[in-house]
């Protein structure tokens, strides 16, 4: 769909490939990576308890996000 409108307008707007995986190019790959560090080899019994899981690393990202996501070791302490 957008290379067939790019396609009508030749030109105008250039069409830039991206690595599947670039975290300098997208910050949010950084949150994403986090995520799944933290909640991995973790059972949920519930929608609500992910929730919750998923919420409270957010809030603790939050805080200080660029000091947490810069280094790959640290881990939230709600997982202590």
């Amino acid at each position: 769909m957008v290379k067939a409108f790019l396609k009508k307008r030749p030109g105008r707007i250039p069409l830039e490939r991206l690595p599947a995986y670039s975290p300098q190019l997208s910050p949010v790959e950084l949150v994403w990576s986090q995520l799944k560090r933290s909640l991995k080899n973790q059972v949920f019994t519930s929608l609500e308890e992910l929730t919750v899981a998923v919420l409270g690393q957010v809030k603790w990202l939050e805080k200080d996000p660029w000091y947490k996501l810069s280094s790959t070791k640290r881990r939230s302490p709600l997982l202590r």
